[in-house]
């Protein structure tokens, strides 16, 4: 019997193995503008012990319209150094820590509900969870932070149990460790640390000086978290996202209060000043994060955050979470009630932020509802276990065969459809961009990308690769806009602007990279680079009309 388990748990961690290794330099199609910012500053790092922006070992990285956290970048590193400039070597960091997440994960499970069945479910449904697949076969930075909070909470209940202060020290080191990661974790980590010191105070029996001593002793690691905090680009990281201090939340509130404003001066005064209106907004977010189509129908509609056509959970989740909720609710066990605290907790804490649900923010939602959605399927499993033959094998059959075609669904609609659709989102075609420009710019006396083109500069920085330390000797930027981010204008022979068709000799031989509708009857062009091919199929009517087509990413043009 526990050769079998121990098989089924090996099986399971070679699963979640597959699933975020399995073409993991392919699919997605190309590196996101955030991914190769990552990529370049961690390749940056590891020529010159500096970012970008030539600072040495920055704590805060200034990048795209934010300022990125330096774990993530700084765990780049090693795998730019062995993988090279490339997908993979960005992405690694992320799909080791997911796989790594599963595997912490099995054993937190096991030591909060101490039920095989549960572990196994759960540990399963976290290797083939779509939301947490997603996430980890890209560079995002909350993939490693869940894993410091799930191996934290894992730590702390050790110590609950083992009675040894090395495992709340170690506990909380991770827990810290995730706020140097991703930016909800500064409020997320803390709460979730003092929950677990709260709810398990009548369980820890050492002496409160001692408890302090320990907790004390992590204020070291805080140390540089709170001199970021205080630093150029520590509070500048949140302000963009926060409801109370994003611009692009505020708008429509503060437009909404001048119109009535307008009519009544002292209902805009009580009722429809700012703080009012942001409570209301941030209710409504609250309402969001119980949104049934992002959890289980489409998922997110942002186009890096989801595959379009499957949810955050599988289908069938929606069935099992709502059956291990209401069986949490009759049960008195401890663990069920931390799983409760746990959610409540991370959605009032995204809901902070603009743009609920959000597919990063409310990433720590997962481990609670799946170990619900597991526990869902162990008591429907009892209940089914007491039917008569006939029903159960109904019962059995038609739940296998629901779950199978899930999982049919969501791999095929990941590694068939998603590349085809998503190539834009991923910009599938940058890399092979810079390829040719690598291949050719010696024919050039210089490379200009129009400004009007969906081209970063970090693709170019991160794909060549641009030597660091030429990149700050000669980059130019444009002055720093209200939120403090500048814009480049150029690079070594590289420049980034708008294009004046009409000079074309001062553009003595250049090579312009465009959009085909900037281009159109304008210039003759010398290769064009196309997104994926992909099927439509439109309905006219009562007729399926079906054609394949193929967009432009880019267009180039030389200028002799």
């Amino acid at each position: 019997m526990r050769n079998k388990k121990l098989f089924i748990i090996l099986l399971i961690f070679l699963v979640a193995f597959v699933a975020r290794f399995y073409k993991l330099g392919l699919v997605p199609t190309g590196l996101s503008q955030d991914e190769t910012s990552i990529g370049y500053n961690a390749y940056s790092i590891l020529e010159t012990g500096a970012d970008e922006y030539g600072k040495f070992f920055p704590i805060n990285f200034k990048a795209f319209g934010e300022y990125k956290l330096p774990i993530y970048i700084y765990l780049s590193v090693p795998s730019v150094e062995y993988f090279g400039n490339t997908p993979m070597g960005v992405r690694f960091p992320s799909a080791i820590l997911g796989f790594l997440t599963v595997i912490v994960f099995y054993f937190m499970v096991k030591n909060l509900t101490k039920n095989n069945s549960i572990i196994i479910i759960s540990t399963f449904l976290l290797a083939i969870n779509p939301w947490h697949i997603n996430f980890s076969r890209a560079a995002f930075e909350v993939v490693p932070a869940l894993f410091f909070i799930v191996l934290g909470v894992y730590l702390f209940i050790k110590f609950v149990d083992k009675k040894n202060l090395l495992y709340l020290i170690t506990s909380g080191i991770f827990f810290i460790l995730s706020m140097y990661t991703y930016n909800v974790c500064r409020i997320f980590a803390p709460i979730l640390f003092f929950t677990l010191l709260y709810f398990y105070r009548n369980e820890i029996n050492f002496k409160k000086t001692s408890i302090w001593i320990s907790l004390s002793s992590l204020i070291f690691f805080l140390f540089p978290f709170l001199i970021s905090i205080v630093s150029q680009g520590g509070f500048e990281s949140t302000k963009g996202t926060l409801l109370y201090s994003s611009a692009s939340v505020q708008a429509p509130l503060l437009e909404l209060r001048s119109m009535v404003l307008i009519n009544n001066d002292f209902m805009a005064t009580i009722f429809f000043n700012k703080f009012i209106l942001t409570i209301f907004e941030y209710l409504k977010n609250i309402v969001d994060y119980f949104s049934v189509s992002f959890f289980f129908v489409s998922g997110s509609t942002h186009g890096n955050h989801g595959i379009g056509n499957v949810g955050m959970f599988y289908l069938f989740e929606f069935i099992s979470i709502i059956i291990g909720v209401f069986a949490g609710l009759k049960n008195k066990q401890k663990w069920i009630a931390l799983l409760f605290i746990w959610i409540i907790e991370e959605i009032l804490v995204a809901s902070l932020t603009r743009e609920a649900p959000h597919g990063t923010r409310g990433f720590f939602l997962i481990p609670p509802l799946i170990i619900l959605s597991g526990y869902g399927l162990y008591v429907l499993g009892k209940y089914v276990a007491k039917l008569n033959f006939k029903f159960r094998m109904a019962i059995i059959l038609s739940s296998v065969l629901l779950m199978i075609f899930n999982l049919l669904f969501y791999f095929s609609s990941y590694y068939f459809r998603f590349p085809l659709l998503y190539g834009s989102s991923w910009r599938s075609e940058d890399e092979s961009l810079v390829s040719y420009i690598r291949e050719h710019e010696n024919n050039y006396n210089r490379v200009v990308f129009d400004l009007d083109s969906p081209f970063v500069y970090t693709s170019l920085a991160y794909y060549l690769p641009y030597s660091p330390q030429q990149f700050v000797k000669n980059v130019r930027r444009g002055p720093d806009d209200s939120e403090g981010f500048s814009r480049v204008h150029s690079f070594g022979k590289y420049s980034f602007e708008k294009i004046d068709w009409g000079n074309q000799n001062l553009m003595h031989k250049t090579l312009i990279v465009s959009t085909l509708q900037n281009v159109a009857g304008r210039a003759s062009i010398i290769k064009t680079f196309y997104y994926p091919k992909r099927p439509v199929v439109i309905a006219r009517g009562q007729e399926i009309l079906q054609f394949p087509t193929e967009d432009v990413a880019y267009v180039l043009v030389e200028i002799k």
